[in-house]
């Protein structure tokens, strides 16, 4: 009976002086509030500075971004794909890009894409909110091809 007690002793003080220590790890993580800064933020529904990146990693872009400029009231993106088999992953980017900023953000009235596909030349996209008109919160999204959708919608400008 004693080699069956002390074993069981030993597992019921070890129990407890594990959970006395765990119960130690909530107060040292709240130790600094001050100090600390979460890393991604809530998704808002203003554009800032602050919450900019956070924004631009939510819409997961497939395409190399080259430049991002918030100016008020205005976004302008700079996007490359180096893949030319790869077009309509930069053109899905586009979308997402003017999708997110123009229908879930209240304070972008203008969003610039200036984007390159391999060794092609430029093309600019500009959306406003008076782009919408005719699809409102973007739903009716391409079946096959975002290209075409993004020429009819919104102010196309091939670069020579």
């Amino acid at each position: 009976m004693k080699a069956f007690v002390r074993p069981l002793m030993a597992t019921v003080l070890l129990s407890v002086f594990l959970a006395a220590l765990l119960s130690f790890i909530p107060p040292l993580m709240q130790q600094d509030e001050e100090g600390d800064v979460a890393v991604f933020q809530p998704y808002a529904s203003t554009l800032t500075e602050q919450n900019l990146v956070d924004f631009m990693l939510h819409l997961m872009l497939t395409s190399t971004i080259r430049r991002v400029d918030l100016q008020e009231d205005r976004l302008i993106i700079e996007l490359f794909q180096a893949d030319q088999r790869k077009e309509d992953h930069l053109y899905r980017d586009c979308f997402l890009l003017l999708k997110g900023s123009l229908v879930s953000m209240k304070n972008i009235n203008e969003v610039k894409l200036i984007t390159q596909l391999a060794k092609q030349p430029k093309v600019e996209i500009t959306g406003r909110p008076a782009h919408l008109k005719l699809d409102p919160k973007m739903e009716k999204s391409p079946d096959h091809s975002y290209r075409p959708y993004l020429k009819a919608m919104f102010e196309w400008k091939e670069q020579k």
